[in-house]
């Protein structure tokens, strides 16, 4: 008799735990899941009050042309080099199983660290077997010469540093993973804020598949829209994928509004300069403050004090109402991280800073 009806493979399995989402009342400055301060903007909004609640009743697109056409006018590229999906999480999950193998016997799937930390859990779920490969003391991507491996998966800019990676290494790096015929995922989540774009790049590597989302950039976190760009016959694997698991991934809702976000660049593009001014004023402050902080091209800051750790300033911002996010893993531990809100969230921010420097409390 069995003694537990779960399966092996769950009771193996360690899932991911996202940011804390604050359910206690208590008004926060959330700042912790890098999530856009400024929400999508006024065609995405009138497409949501105006949806027609009665179409509802119908099965979504499962093709989503009028979506994928919209990644492709932003991208450049043409719809059969796209493929659209619930967030990017899920593009990510059906990329390892469209492209990757698993079993003990293959090669691993290489992962800098620090990365996403949903990329090995992914590897886990897939049986994909896995290696870390630590960056180097720059925070950059370092392949040690003759590894063997299966693929790549790397995100730029990278989280949680917010480092991008610089043409001519990303250049260097996927002539070096075509010559080894790796397939490699390319995490573009935080794109828009910094760094260069390899989605012109898909027509010049055909193991490359660039993923991207509306959740920071577009504010369209809690849409859940994900997307990837590739060559016709990595996009037609994600198909497959996704046909084995549910043919109709995206819901009329979701492929409206995303729609209709993507094709109101104006806003965007005045969201993202917002929050990328906001990023650079707020950095200059935490290093007046004594903070290291990395240079990020992300909608985040990676900063550190010398004289308190990570730990203990996530314990302490909290206590003045300051989410922020902390990472247990060694070489992270003494960094937080830290979204970019609004000026107003980072000004406050500061003057807590201040508060705690000088021993006092917002709430005493």
């Amino acid at each position: 008799m069995r003694s537990t009806w779960t399966s092996r493979r769950v009771r193996a399995l360690t899932p991911y735990t996202p940011g804390e989402q604050p359910k206690d009342g208590r008004p926060l400055i959330k700042l912790n899941t890098n999530e856009n301060p400024y929400g999508p903007g006024e065609k995405a909004a009138a497409v949501l009050r105006d949806f027609p609640a009665d179409t509802l009743r119908l099965y979504p697109n499962p093709a989503a042309e009028g979506l994928r056409a919209a990644f492709a006018r932003h991208a450049g590229l043409d719809p059969a080099e796209v493929y659209v999906s619930n967030s990017s999480d899920e593009v990510l999950s059906f990329a390892y199983a469209a492209l990757f193998d698993g079993g003990s016997e293959e090669p691993p799937l290489l992962i800098p660290d620090p990365g996403y930390g949903f990329y090995p859990i992914f590897a886990d779920y897939h049986r994909v077997p896995w290696r870390l490969l630590p960056l180097d003391e720059n925070w950059e991507v370092d392949i040690p010469p003759g590894i063997e491996g299966q693929g790549l998966v790397l995100a730029d800019p990278n989280a949680p540093t917010g480092i991008a990676l610089k043409t001519e290494a990303k250049a260097a790096l996927l002539d070096r993973a075509l010559a080894a015929g790796w397939p490699v995922i390319l995490d573009e989540a935080y794109i828009a804020f910094g760094g260069e774009t390899a989605a012109p790049w898909i027509r010049r590597y055909p193991n490359l598949l660039v993923v991207r989302t509306l959740s920071k950039s577009h504010g369209l976190a809690g849409l859940r829209v994900g997307a990837a760009f590739g060559q016709p016959e990595l996009i037609r694997a994600l198909e497959t994928v996704r046909d084995a698991v549910n043919a109709y991934p995206l819901d009329r809702v979701a492929l409206a509004v995303a729609e209709a976000a993507l094709d109101d660049a104006a806003w965007t593009a005045q969201t993202v300069r917002r929050i990328v001014a906001t990023r650079e004023r707020f950095s200059a402050g935490l290093r007046e403050r004594g903070f290291e902080v990395l240079p990020s091209a992300a909608n985040f800051v990676f900063a550190r004090h010398p004289d308190c750790d990570g730990a203990t300033l996530l314990h302490l911002l909290r206590g003045q109402g300051i989410l922020v996010r902390h990472f247990s893993r060694e070489r992270l531990r003494p960094w937080i991280r830290i979204t970019i809100g609004t000026d107003s969230d980072m000004e406050r921010f500061l003057d807590v800073l201040d508060l705690l420097a000088e021993g006092r409390s917002e709430y005493e």
